[in-house]
Protein backbone atom coordinates (compact mmCIF):
# COMPACT_ATOMS: atom_id res chain seq x y z
CA UNK A 1 0.00 0.00 0.00
CA UNK A 2 1.31 3.29 -1.02
CA UNK A 3 1.22 6.11 1.61
CA UNK A 4 0.99 10.22 0.35
CA UNK A 5 2.90 12.17 2.31
CA UNK A 6 1.44 15.54 0.50
CA UNK A 7 4.51 17.28 -0.30
CA UNK A 8 3.37 18.42 -3.53
CA UNK A 9 6.07 17.55 -5.78
CA UNK A 10 6.47 16.16 -9.10
CA UNK A 11 5.79 12.04 -9.00
CA UNK A 12 6.86 9.21 -10.93
CA UNK A 13 5.25 6.19 -9.85
CA UNK A 14 1.51 5.56 -11.26
CA UNK A 15 -2.07 4.99 -9.51
CA UNK A 16 -1.27 8.47 -7.38
CA UNK A 17 -1.76 11.76 -7.95
CA UNK A 18 1.03 14.21 -9.50
CA UNK A 19 4.09 15.03 -7.45
CA UNK A 20 3.52 12.31 -4.71
CA UNK A 21 6.30 9.34 -3.96
CA UNK A 22 6.01 6.07 -2.44
CA UNK A 23 8.22 5.02 1.08
CA UNK A 24 8.71 1.63 2.36
CA UNK A 25 5.66 0.02 4.78
CA UNK A 26 6.53 -1.12 8.57
CA UNK A 27 7.08 -4.16 10.20
CA UNK A 28 3.87 -6.78 10.95
CA UNK A 29 3.63 -7.20 14.49
CA UNK A 30 1.46 -10.58 14.68
CA UNK A 31 4.36 -12.32 16.93
CA UNK A 32 3.24 -9.79 19.73
CA UNK A 33 -0.41 -10.92 20.56
CA UNK A 34 0.84 -14.75 19.85
CA UNK A 35 3.18 -13.91 22.29
CA UNK A 36 0.58 -11.56 25.02
CA UNK A 37 -1.96 -14.74 24.29
CA UNK A 38 0.70 -17.41 25.06
CA UNK A 39 1.42 -15.89 28.15
CA UNK A 40 -2.07 -15.62 29.64
CA UNK A 41 -2.77 -18.79 29.04
CA UNK A 42 -0.03 -19.60 31.27
CA UNK A 43 -1.24 -17.15 33.71
CA UNK A 44 -4.15 -18.71 33.31
CA UNK A 45 -3.44 -22.30 34.03
CA UNK A 46 -1.61 -21.39 37.31
CA UNK A 47 -4.33 -20.05 38.67
CA UNK A 48 -6.40 -23.01 37.82
CA UNK A 49 -3.25 -25.30 39.57
CA UNK A 50 -3.19 -23.35 42.45
CA UNK A 51 -7.03 -22.57 43.24
CA UNK A 52 -9.07 -25.58 44.70
CA UNK A 53 -11.45 -27.70 42.74
CA UNK A 54 -14.27 -27.51 45.31
CA UNK A 55 -17.29 -30.21 45.33
CA UNK A 56 -20.92 -30.57 46.77
CA UNK A 57 -21.03 -32.37 49.80
CA UNK A 58 -23.71 -35.45 48.94
CA UNK A 59 -26.78 -36.40 51.29
CA UNK A 60 -25.67 -39.70 52.61
CA UNK A 61 -27.78 -40.33 55.76
CA UNK A 62 -29.93 -43.34 55.84
CA UNK A 63 -28.24 -45.11 53.20
CA UNK A 64 -26.07 -48.35 54.21
CA UNK A 65 -22.11 -47.61 54.13
CA UNK A 66 -21.58 -49.27 50.79
CA UNK A 67 -24.18 -46.90 49.42
CA UNK A 68 -22.82 -44.29 51.24
CA UNK A 69 -19.40 -44.95 50.08
CA UNK A 70 -20.23 -45.04 46.33
CA UNK A 71 -22.08 -41.46 46.94
CA UNK A 72 -19.07 -40.29 48.08
CA UNK A 73 -16.58 -41.79 45.58
CA UNK A 74 -18.88 -39.74 43.03
CA UNK A 75 -17.96 -36.80 44.19
CA UNK A 76 -14.28 -37.52 44.79
CA UNK A 77 -14.73 -37.89 48.70
CA UNK A 78 -13.24 -40.03 51.20
CA UNK A 79 -16.00 -41.53 53.22
CA UNK A 80 -15.36 -42.05 56.44
CA UNK A 81 -16.58 -43.98 59.66
CA UNK A 82 -16.20 -41.56 62.52
CA UNK A 83 -18.07 -44.09 65.37
CA UNK A 84 -20.84 -45.58 66.21
CA UNK A 85 -24.89 -43.65 66.83
CA UNK A 86 -27.28 -45.74 68.73
CA UNK A 87 -30.78 -45.22 66.58
CA UNK A 88 -33.63 -47.34 66.56
CA UNK A 89 -35.12 -45.05 63.60
CA UNK A 90 -32.41 -46.79 61.31
CA UNK A 91 -31.56 -50.08 60.26
CA UNK A 92 -28.25 -51.51 61.81
CA UNK A 93 -25.00 -50.28 59.81
CA UNK A 94 -26.91 -47.73 58.24
CA UNK A 95 -25.40 -43.91 57.91
CA UNK A 96 -27.28 -41.81 60.83
CA UNK A 97 -25.52 -38.55 60.64
CA UNK A 98 -22.98 -36.83 58.57
CA UNK A 99 -20.14 -34.17 58.65
CA UNK A 100 -20.49 -32.26 56.45
CA UNK A 101 -23.74 -31.42 56.28
CA UNK A 102 -25.13 -32.12 52.63
CA UNK A 103 -24.84 -29.37 50.09
CA UNK A 104 -21.21 -27.70 51.62
CA UNK A 105 -19.07 -26.94 49.13
CA UNK A 106 -15.77 -28.69 50.19
CA UNK A 107 -12.52 -29.46 48.40
CA UNK A 108 -12.39 -32.70 46.14
CA UNK A 109 -10.54 -35.57 48.35
CA UNK A 110 -11.84 -34.28 51.02
CA UNK A 111 -13.38 -37.16 54.18
CA UNK A 112 -16.72 -37.47 54.61
CA UNK A 113 -17.38 -38.35 58.31
CA UNK A 114 -20.00 -40.39 59.00
CA UNK A 115 -21.91 -42.12 62.16
CA UNK A 116 -23.14 -45.74 61.82
CA UNK A 117 -26.42 -46.87 63.49
CA UNK A 118 -26.31 -49.27 66.08
CA UNK A 119 -29.44 -50.32 67.92
CA UNK A 120 -27.59 -52.12 70.59
CA UNK A 121 -26.98 -49.17 73.30
CA UNK A 122 -23.80 -48.59 74.74
CA UNK A 123 -23.13 -49.61 78.66
CA UNK A 124 -20.89 -49.27 81.33
CA UNK A 125 -19.08 -52.74 83.13
CA UNK A 126 -19.69 -52.17 86.60
CA UNK A 127 -16.77 -53.81 89.81
CA UNK A 128 -18.22 -57.15 90.66
CA UNK A 129 -14.78 -58.31 91.21
CA UNK A 130 -14.60 -59.71 95.34
CA UNK A 131 -18.74 -60.24 95.05
CA UNK A 132 -20.25 -63.33 95.63
CA UNK A 133 -20.98 -64.97 92.12
CA UNK A 134 -24.92 -64.83 92.61
CA UNK A 135 -24.40 -60.69 93.42
CA UNK A 136 -22.18 -60.38 90.90
CA UNK A 137 -24.94 -61.63 87.96
CA UNK A 138 -27.77 -59.58 89.74
CA UNK A 139 -25.45 -56.42 89.26
CA UNK A 140 -24.33 -57.24 85.63
CA UNK A 141 -27.95 -58.06 84.73
CA UNK A 142 -28.89 -54.55 86.27
CA UNK A 143 -26.73 -52.98 84.04
CA UNK A 144 -27.72 -54.77 81.14
CA UNK A 145 -25.39 -57.38 80.39
CA UNK A 146 -25.29 -61.10 80.43
CA UNK A 147 -23.16 -63.81 82.22
CA UNK A 148 -20.54 -65.90 80.23
CA UNK A 149 -19.32 -69.17 81.11
CA UNK A 150 -18.01 -68.97 84.78
CA UNK A 151 -14.12 -70.11 84.72
CA UNK A 152 -13.53 -71.37 88.11
CA UNK A 153 -10.00 -71.68 90.13
CA UNK A 154 -8.42 -72.54 93.10
CA UNK A 155 -7.81 -69.76 95.44
CA UNK A 156 -7.63 -68.37 99.45
CA UNK A 157 -10.57 -66.43 98.73
CA UNK A 158 -14.15 -67.79 100.04
CA UNK A 159 -16.34 -70.32 97.43
CA UNK A 160 -17.84 -68.73 94.82
CA UNK A 161 -16.19 -65.13 95.22
CA UNK A 162 -15.37 -63.03 92.23
CA UNK A 163 -11.53 -62.82 91.27
CA UNK A 164 -11.75 -61.32 88.02
CA UNK A 165 -13.81 -60.32 85.31
CA UNK A 166 -13.44 -59.73 81.43
CA UNK A 167 -14.47 -56.68 80.12
CA UNK A 168 -12.69 -54.81 82.66
CA UNK A 169 -14.72 -52.60 85.15
CA UNK A 170 -15.55 -49.17 83.52
CA UNK A 171 -15.13 -50.47 80.35
CA UNK A 172 -18.03 -49.57 77.39
CA UNK A 173 -19.29 -52.13 75.65
CA UNK A 174 -22.75 -53.21 73.50
CA UNK A 175 -25.61 -53.53 75.77
CA UNK A 176 -26.62 -58.17 76.16
CA UNK A 177 -22.87 -59.02 76.02
CA UNK A 178 -21.32 -61.41 78.26
CA UNK A 179 -19.27 -60.77 80.85
CA UNK A 180 -16.47 -63.61 82.01
CA UNK A 181 -16.06 -63.85 85.82
CA UNK A 182 -13.29 -65.78 86.93
CA UNK A 183 -14.61 -67.49 90.24
CA UNK A 184 -12.99 -69.24 93.48
CA UNK A 185 -13.84 -72.50 94.04
CA UNK A 186 -11.85 -72.21 97.49
CA UNK A 187 -8.45 -72.93 98.67
CA UNK A 188 -6.79 -76.26 96.28
CA UNK A 189 -7.86 -79.92 98.23
CA UNK A 190 -6.37 -80.53 101.43
CA UNK A 191 -5.21 -83.78 102.78
CA UNK A 192 -8.51 -85.88 103.63
CA UNK A 193 -9.36 -88.88 105.47
CA UNK A 194 -10.41 -91.86 103.58
CA UNK A 195 -14.12 -92.79 104.45
CA UNK A 196 -15.69 -96.34 105.18
CA UNK A 197 -16.18 -97.72 101.44
CA UNK A 198 -16.58 -101.60 102.35
CA UNK A 199 -20.43 -102.58 101.52
CA UNK A 200 -21.13 -99.83 99.01
CA UNK A 201 -21.70 -101.02 95.49
CA UNK A 202 -18.71 -100.58 93.23
CA UNK A 203 -20.25 -97.14 91.26
CA UNK A 204 -20.73 -95.28 94.77
CA UNK A 205 -17.53 -96.28 95.89
CA UNK A 206 -15.95 -94.56 92.99
CA UNK A 207 -17.90 -91.73 93.15
CA UNK A 208 -16.94 -90.68 96.58
CA UNK A 209 -13.20 -91.35 96.21
CA UNK A 210 -13.21 -89.30 93.36
CA UNK A 211 -15.50 -86.44 94.72
CA UNK A 212 -13.04 -85.98 97.85
CA UNK A 213 -9.71 -85.51 95.32
CA UNK A 214 -8.19 -88.89 95.51
CA UNK A 215 -8.10 -91.47 92.48
CA UNK A 216 -9.79 -94.99 92.46
CA UNK A 217 -8.19 -98.05 91.53
CA UNK A 218 -10.69 -101.07 91.42
CA UNK A 219 -9.75 -104.38 91.88
CA UNK A 220 -11.98 -107.36 90.96
CA UNK A 221 -11.42 -110.25 93.61
CA UNK A 222 -13.52 -113.82 94.35
CA UNK A 223 -16.20 -113.30 97.58
CA UNK A 224 -19.15 -114.87 98.19
CA UNK A 225 -20.66 -111.24 98.25
CA UNK A 226 -23.12 -109.66 96.39
CA UNK A 227 -21.23 -108.98 92.14
CA UNK A 228 -19.86 -105.04 92.63
CA UNK A 229 -20.01 -104.81 96.15
CA UNK A 230 -16.51 -103.41 97.89
CA UNK A 231 -15.09 -106.30 100.25
CA UNK A 232 -12.02 -104.12 100.97
CA UNK A 233 -9.70 -101.05 100.54
CA UNK A 234 -6.23 -99.78 100.56
CA UNK A 235 -5.69 -97.91 102.54
CA UNK A 236 -7.99 -98.53 105.55
CA UNK A 237 -10.60 -96.05 106.62
CA UNK A 238 -9.64 -92.94 108.59
CA UNK A 239 -6.28 -92.77 107.01
CA UNK A 240 -5.75 -89.29 105.60
CA UNK A 241 -4.24 -88.78 102.07
CA UNK A 242 -2.96 -86.06 99.95
CA UNK A 243 -5.13 -85.29 97.00
CA UNK A 244 -5.27 -87.07 93.90
CA UNK A 245 -3.21 -89.81 96.26
CA UNK A 246 -4.97 -93.78 95.07
CA UNK A 247 -7.56 -95.42 97.13
CA UNK A 248 -7.95 -99.21 96.26
CA UNK A 249 -10.82 -100.72 96.54
CA UNK A 250 -11.83 -104.79 95.66
CA UNK A 251 -14.85 -105.29 94.62
CA UNK A 252 -17.08 -108.79 94.45
CA UNK A 253 -16.87 -110.62 90.59
CA UNK A 254 -19.13 -112.76 92.06
CA UNK A 255 -22.06 -114.17 89.62
CA UNK A 256 -24.83 -113.38 92.85
CA UNK A 257 -27.22 -110.47 92.41
CA UNK A 258 -27.68 -108.35 94.90
CA UNK A 259 -31.29 -109.06 97.07
CA UNK A 260 -33.49 -106.90 98.60
CA UNK A 261 -32.60 -106.25 102.14
CA UNK A 262 -35.96 -108.17 103.53
CA UNK A 263 -38.07 -110.74 101.95
CA UNK A 264 -40.89 -108.74 103.45
CA UNK A 265 -40.40 -105.82 101.79
CA UNK A 266 -42.03 -107.23 98.74
CA UNK A 267 -45.01 -108.78 100.30
CA UNK A 268 -46.62 -105.27 101.39
CA UNK A 269 -50.49 -105.31 100.89
CA UNK A 270 -50.94 -102.09 98.57
CA UNK A 271 -53.21 -100.68 101.44
CA UNK A 272 -50.62 -101.01 104.01
CA UNK A 273 -49.66 -97.56 105.19
CA UNK A 274 -47.03 -98.83 107.88
CA UNK A 275 -44.78 -101.68 107.98
CA UNK A 276 -43.36 -103.11 110.60
CA UNK A 277 -40.96 -105.36 109.42
CA UNK A 278 -38.72 -102.35 108.18
CA UNK A 279 -37.47 -101.95 111.22
CA UNK A 280 -34.85 -104.87 109.72
CA UNK A 281 -33.74 -102.45 107.15
CA UNK A 282 -30.54 -100.32 107.56
CA UNK A 283 -31.21 -96.71 107.20
CA UNK A 284 -28.95 -96.50 104.59
CA UNK A 285 -30.99 -98.31 102.10
CA UNK A 286 -32.33 -97.08 99.32
CA UNK A 287 -35.92 -98.15 98.58
CA UNK A 288 -36.42 -101.13 96.74
CA UNK A 289 -36.82 -100.60 93.18
CA UNK A 290 -38.02 -104.09 92.56
CA UNK A 291 -41.19 -103.23 94.44
CA UNK A 292 -44.53 -103.20 92.62
CA UNK A 293 -45.52 -99.49 91.84
CA UNK A 294 -48.60 -99.46 93.83
CA UNK A 295 -46.21 -101.05 97.07
CA UNK A 296 -45.04 -98.00 99.80
CA UNK A 297 -41.17 -98.59 99.80
CA UNK A 298 -40.59 -99.64 103.50
CA UNK A 299 -37.91 -97.46 104.26
CA UNK A 300 -40.11 -94.56 104.18
CA UNK A 301 -42.01 -94.49 107.52
CA UNK A 302 -40.93 -95.17 111.06
CA UNK A 303 -42.58 -98.39 112.54
CA UNK A 304 -44.17 -96.60 115.49
CA UNK A 305 -46.48 -93.83 113.59
CA UNK A 306 -49.32 -94.10 112.35
CA UNK A 307 -49.85 -90.81 110.61
CA UNK A 308 -51.15 -91.76 106.83
CA UNK A 309 -49.71 -88.52 106.01
CA UNK A 310 -46.22 -89.58 106.22
CA UNK A 311 -46.50 -93.08 104.39
CA UNK A 312 -45.19 -92.95 101.36
CA UNK A 313 -48.37 -93.02 98.44
CA UNK A 314 -48.14 -95.53 95.64
CA UNK A 315 -48.30 -93.78 92.46
CA UNK A 316 -44.88 -92.08 90.93
CA UNK A 317 -45.27 -89.21 88.92
CA UNK A 318 -41.28 -88.57 88.48
CA UNK A 319 -38.50 -91.16 88.01
CA UNK A 320 -34.71 -89.29 87.64
CA UNK A 321 -32.53 -91.19 85.31
CA UNK A 322 -29.03 -90.44 85.23
CA UNK A 323 -27.44 -93.13 83.44
CA UNK A 324 -26.74 -91.36 80.64
CA UNK A 325 -25.78 -87.63 81.55
CA UNK A 326 -28.21 -84.90 82.65
CA UNK A 327 -31.29 -85.52 81.31
CA UNK A 328 -32.60 -82.63 81.15
CA UNK A 329 -31.56 -81.44 84.85
CA UNK A 330 -30.13 -77.81 84.55
CA UNK A 331 -28.56 -75.52 87.45
CA UNK A 332 -25.53 -73.78 88.40
CA UNK A 333 -22.07 -74.80 87.84
CA UNK A 334 -20.78 -77.72 90.05
CA UNK A 335 -23.22 -80.55 89.28
CA UNK A 336 -21.83 -83.59 86.85
CA UNK A 337 -23.00 -86.67 86.47
CA UNK A 338 -21.04 -89.95 86.89
CA UNK A 339 -21.93 -93.87 87.26
CA UNK A 340 -25.81 -93.17 86.62
CA UNK A 341 -25.71 -90.46 89.91
CA UNK A 342 -25.94 -86.99 90.20
CA UNK A 343 -23.05 -85.53 91.49
CA UNK A 344 -21.93 -81.96 93.07
CA UNK A 345 -18.19 -81.57 93.68
CA UNK A 346 -18.86 -78.69 96.37
CA UNK A 347 -18.75 -75.19 94.73
CA UNK A 348 -22.23 -74.75 95.15
CA UNK A 349 -22.60 -71.76 97.45
CA UNK A 350 -25.76 -69.82 98.96
CA UNK A 351 -24.35 -65.87 97.61
CA UNK A 352 -26.60 -63.60 98.67
CA UNK A 353 -29.31 -66.34 98.97
CA UNK A 354 -29.76 -68.16 96.38
CA UNK A 355 -29.03 -71.71 96.68
CA UNK A 356 -26.70 -73.15 94.03
CA UNK A 357 -29.75 -74.96 92.94
CA UNK A 358 -30.47 -78.06 89.73
CA UNK A 359 -34.07 -78.70 88.77
CA UNK A 360 -35.82 -81.57 87.36
CA UNK A 361 -37.11 -81.52 83.69
CA UNK A 362 -40.25 -82.55 85.69
CA UNK A 363 -43.14 -79.89 86.14
CA UNK A 364 -45.56 -81.13 88.75
CA UNK A 365 -49.02 -80.93 87.80
CA UNK A 366 -50.31 -80.81 91.77
CA UNK A 367 -48.64 -78.64 94.55
CA UNK A 368 -49.32 -81.83 96.64
CA UNK A 369 -46.48 -83.87 96.18
CA UNK A 370 -43.41 -85.32 97.97
CA UNK A 371 -39.88 -85.58 97.67
CA UNK A 372 -37.71 -88.93 98.18
CA UNK A 373 -34.23 -89.17 97.37
CA UNK A 374 -31.27 -91.20 98.20
CA UNK A 375 -27.92 -88.86 99.25
CA UNK A 376 -24.54 -89.43 100.79
CA UNK A 377 -22.12 -86.44 101.90
CA UNK A 378 -19.24 -87.08 100.37
CA UNK A 379 -16.98 -84.19 102.67
CA UNK A 380 -17.41 -83.02 105.12
CA UNK A 381 -19.74 -79.66 106.11
CA UNK A 382 -17.07 -77.92 109.16
CA UNK A 383 -16.43 -75.39 109.96
CA UNK A 384 -18.95 -72.90 109.52
CA UNK A 385 -17.67 -70.12 107.78
CA UNK A 386 -19.40 -67.50 105.80
CA UNK A 387 -22.64 -68.83 104.09
CA UNK A 388 -23.96 -71.72 105.20
CA UNK A 389 -22.31 -74.76 104.43
CA UNK A 390 -25.73 -77.18 103.38
CA UNK A 391 -27.27 -79.50 100.99
CA UNK A 392 -30.98 -80.90 100.97
CA UNK A 393 -34.53 -80.93 98.42
CA UNK A 394 -36.25 -77.97 97.50
CA UNK A 395 -40.41 -78.10 96.59
CA UNK A 396 -42.91 -75.18 95.14
CA UNK A 397 -40.40 -73.04 94.08
CA UNK A 398 -41.09 -69.97 92.04
CA UNK A 399 -40.16 -66.82 91.23
CA UNK A 400 -41.24 -65.94 94.30
CA UNK A 401 -39.72 -67.93 96.72
CA UNK A 402 -40.40 -71.92 98.17
CA UNK A 403 -39.84 -74.35 100.70
CA UNK A 404 -36.58 -76.06 100.82
CA UNK A 405 -35.15 -78.89 103.19
CA UNK A 406 -31.44 -78.45 104.36
CA UNK A 407 -28.83 -80.61 105.91
CA UNK A 408 -25.81 -79.15 107.55
CA UNK A 409 -24.48 -77.52 110.85
CA UNK A 410 -26.37 -74.86 112.49
CA UNK A 411 -25.63 -71.75 111.61
CA UNK A 412 -26.02 -70.74 114.91
CA UNK A 413 -24.49 -73.92 117.56
CA UNK A 414 -22.84 -75.55 114.54
CA UNK A 415 -24.04 -78.71 115.48
CA UNK A 416 -25.27 -80.77 112.74
CA UNK A 417 -28.88 -80.48 112.08
CA UNK A 418 -31.98 -80.66 109.69
CA UNK A 419 -33.90 -77.80 108.93
CA UNK A 420 -36.84 -76.46 107.22
CA UNK A 421 -37.40 -73.15 105.44
CA UNK A 422 -39.50 -70.70 103.60
CA UNK A 423 -37.06 -68.59 101.79
CA UNK A 424 -38.63 -65.95 99.34
CA UNK A 425 -36.38 -64.56 96.14
CA UNK A 426 -33.05 -63.36 97.79
CA UNK A 427 -33.66 -64.32 101.18
CA UNK A 428 -31.10 -65.70 103.05
CA UNK A 429 -31.89 -69.67 104.26
CA UNK A 430 -31.02 -68.67 108.15
CA UNK A 431 -33.61 -66.24 108.20
CA UNK A 432 -36.63 -67.63 107.43
CA UNK A 433 -35.95 -70.99 109.24
CA UNK A 434 -39.60 -73.15 109.49
CA UNK A 435 -38.68 -75.72 112.19
CA UNK A 436 -35.17 -77.65 113.06
CA UNK A 437 -34.09 -81.07 114.48
CA UNK A 438 -30.35 -82.60 115.41
CA UNK A 439 -29.45 -84.76 112.43
CA UNK A 440 -25.68 -85.85 111.43
CA UNK A 441 -25.07 -87.36 108.16
CA UNK A 442 -21.89 -88.13 107.88
CA UNK A 443 -20.86 -90.00 104.49
CA UNK A 444 -23.82 -92.92 104.83
CA UNK A 445 -26.68 -92.79 102.19
CA UNK A 446 -29.61 -91.38 103.67
CA UNK A 447 -33.43 -91.59 102.67
CA UNK A 448 -34.48 -87.99 102.65
CA UNK A 449 -38.11 -86.86 102.16
CA UNK A 450 -40.13 -83.34 101.54
CA UNK A 451 -43.49 -83.47 101.97
CA UNK A 452 -46.09 -80.60 100.67
CA UNK A 453 -49.27 -81.17 101.09
CA UNK A 454 -51.65 -78.36 101.56
CA UNK A 455 -50.20 -75.99 104.01
CA UNK A 456 -48.77 -78.84 106.10
CA UNK A 457 -44.79 -79.34 105.01
CA UNK A 458 -43.01 -82.54 106.50
CA UNK A 459 -39.22 -83.72 106.31
CA UNK A 460 -38.37 -87.60 106.98
CA UNK A 461 -34.88 -89.00 106.93
CA UNK A 462 -34.83 -93.26 106.88
CA UNK A 463 -38.77 -92.86 107.86
CA UNK A 464 -38.28 -91.43 110.97
CA UNK A 465 -40.59 -87.94 110.70
CA UNK A 466 -38.12 -85.25 111.92
CA UNK A 467 -40.12 -81.53 111.00
CA UNK A 468 -43.65 -81.17 110.57
CA UNK A 469 -44.88 -77.64 110.47
CA UNK A 470 -48.08 -75.60 109.27
CA UNK A 471 -47.04 -72.79 106.67
CA UNK A 472 -49.17 -71.55 103.77
CA UNK A 473 -46.42 -68.94 102.40
CA UNK A 474 -46.13 -70.79 99.33
CA UNK A 475 -49.14 -73.00 97.09
CA UNK A 476 -48.03 -73.06 93.80
CA UNK A 477 -46.55 -76.23 92.09
CA UNK A 478 -43.66 -74.89 91.24
CA UNK A 479 -40.38 -76.21 90.21
CA UNK A 480 -38.50 -78.82 92.06
CA UNK A 481 -34.68 -80.18 92.47
CA UNK A 482 -32.08 -80.61 94.74
CA UNK A 483 -29.70 -77.98 96.23
CA UNK A 484 -26.25 -77.52 98.03
CA UNK A 485 -24.03 -75.10 99.57
CA UNK A 486 -20.23 -75.76 99.39
CA UNK A 487 -20.78 -79.16 100.31
CA UNK A 488 -19.76 -82.03 98.10
CA UNK A 489 -23.12 -85.05 97.29
CA UNK A 490 -23.43 -87.95 95.69
CA UNK A 491 -27.02 -88.28 95.25
CA UNK A 492 -28.33 -91.89 93.98
CA UNK A 493 -31.55 -91.39 93.71
CA UNK A 494 -34.45 -89.11 93.01
CA UNK A 495 -38.49 -89.67 92.70
CA UNK A 496 -41.57 -87.56 93.04
CA UNK A 497 -44.57 -89.06 94.13
CA UNK A 498 -48.68 -87.61 94.27
CA UNK A 499 -49.35 -87.03 97.90
CA UNK A 500 -52.96 -88.62 99.30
Amino acid sequence: MDIDLGTGGAGTGTGGPPGSRKVAAAPKRTWLYVVIGVAAVAVLALILVFLPKEVSVPNVVGLSQADATTAAEKENLVLTVAGIEYTTALPEGAVASQYPDPGALVPKSDPLYVMLASQKPKVQVPDVTGQKLGAAVDSLRKAGLDLAPVKLTASEKDLGTVLAQDPQAGATVDAGIGVTLTVSKGPAPAPAPVPNLVGMDQQTAVSIIEALGFKASVQQIDSSEPKGTVVSQDPKPGTVLDPGSTVTINVSKSSQTSTTPAPTTTTVAPTTTTVAATTTLPPTTEPPTTEPPTTEPPTTEPPATTDTTEALPSNILYEADWSSGMNGWSGTSGWTTTGGMLVNNGEGEVGSGSPAMITAPYQPDTPDYIIVSVIALTGTTKPVAGPVKAFGEAARVTSAGGYTMGCGPSPVSGSDNLFLANPAKGEQLTDTILDGAPFDPGTGWHTYRLEVSGSTISVSVDSILEIKVTDSRWTDPGKLGLWAAGTPISVKSFKVYRAQ
